[in-house]
């Protein structure tokens, strides 16, 4: 419930936003899918939280890595050396690219 008395079109809007976002399926329901779990969007998702907030890192968006699937390499391990170095990352995005995969739920 927001705070504040929305228009009635605004406050559909948001309803449906949130009944169709990604970020709002349930843990339980990603695991049991390998390929669903491979297709969630790690930017604001509430599962993927860093000091309990989820995270938005545009620099990383913007390379491409949008998915969890993105985050693993073609021998299904998390992302290598190499293509870590191919995408140019400062020390501090690639210190936050870290800390987003330390965030990853356990049971994914």
């Amino acid at each position: 419930m927001l705070p504040i008395k929305l228009p009635p079109f605004f406050e559909d809007c948001l309803k449906s936003f949130a009944k169709c976002s990604v970020a709002t399926n349930q843990c339980e329901e990603l695991t049991g899918d390998i390929n669903a779990t491979l297709q969630t969007i790690i930017w604001n998702n509430k599962f993927i939280c860093i000091d309990g907030k989820s995270v938005f890192l545009k620099t990383l968006a913007e390379e491409g890595i949008l998915r969890i699937g993105d985050l693993i390499s073609e021998n299904n391990e998390l992302i290598t050396k190499r293509k870590v170095r191919e995408l140019n990352l400062t020390p501090f995005e690639l210190f936050r690219l870290v800390s987003v995969v330390n965030a990853l739920p356990s049971e994914w």
